[in-house]
């Protein structure tokens, strides 16, 4: 099974998914919901609102899990959602000053786990580099 890439992939992800899940847990949020905060913050770069079923296709997650991850951060006052103008059956998500200040925070600890965990002496051979990884 050593060289089966698919199957190293998916070792690989789960390894990079656990370290991901344990180094956000001080910032009391998942890794799905960093992700999800990544993409508010990008479409509010652009100066974009950005509906929940456009953000879960921008960030290739689930809707439920999508949805489910939202309404948990809206109740930890990271994010809130803000009625359209001249509809108030849809809303957008937006990050609070709390989200910003934590999304912050995330940022440096993914720059710093990219580092950690993807070595660039490592990416001479993928199946070497994975099994590598997963030897860490």
């Amino acid at each position: 099974m050593e060289k089966n890439t698919g199957y190293l992939l998916w070792q690989v992800a789960n390894a990079w998914n656990k370290k991901a899940e344990n180094s956000l847990t001080p910032l009391n949020i998942s890794q799905v919901q960093f992700i999800l905060m990544a993409g508010m913050d990008r479409f509010a770069q652009n100066k974009c609102h950005v509906r929940q079923k456009d953000l879960s296709k921008y960030c290739r997650t689930d809707v439920n899990v999508t949805s489910q991850s939202l309404r948990k951060l809206e109740s930890k006052g990271m994010i809130e959602r803000i009625h359209r103008k001249g509809n108030n059956k849809s809303r957008y998500p937006v990050l609070t000053v709390l989200g910003k200040d934590t999304l912050a925070q995330a940022y440096k600890i993914a720059a710093k786990n990219h580092t950690e965990f993807f070595k660039e002496d490592k990416i001479q051979n993928l199946n070497e580099t994975l099994m590598g990884i997963l030897r860490q």
